[in-house]
């Protein structure tokens, strides 16, 4: 088991991570990290409608293992029926 971090920057300003959480291998830290990103998306960009989120996974040495990021753009298109103009 190895601890990783996982820095949030969300258009507000970075967020360090100093706690980390204990994962068995490079693979659960990206999957944790697509956990982290979709539960932000649901919980922040929803309600705004767009932004993009940046979430930078680094192992316990300090090294950056990857960045995980998500767009999410909300356009409305106002409806018209076929035929009217």
């Amino acid at each position: 088991m190895s601890r990783y971090y996982f820095d949030l920057d969300n258009g507000d300003g970075r967020t360090r991570d100093d706690e980390g959480v204990e994962l068995p291998d490079n693979a659960g830290a990206i999957k944790e990290a697509s956990r982290i990103v979709t539960d932000l998306a649901r919980d922040e960009l929803v309600e705004c409608g767009n932004g993009r989120i940046w979430l930078t996974i680094r192992k316990s040495d300090g090294n950056v293992l990857a960045v995980a990021s998500l767009l999410f753009d909300t356009k409305f298109i106002e409806f018209q029926p076929a035929g009217e103009s």
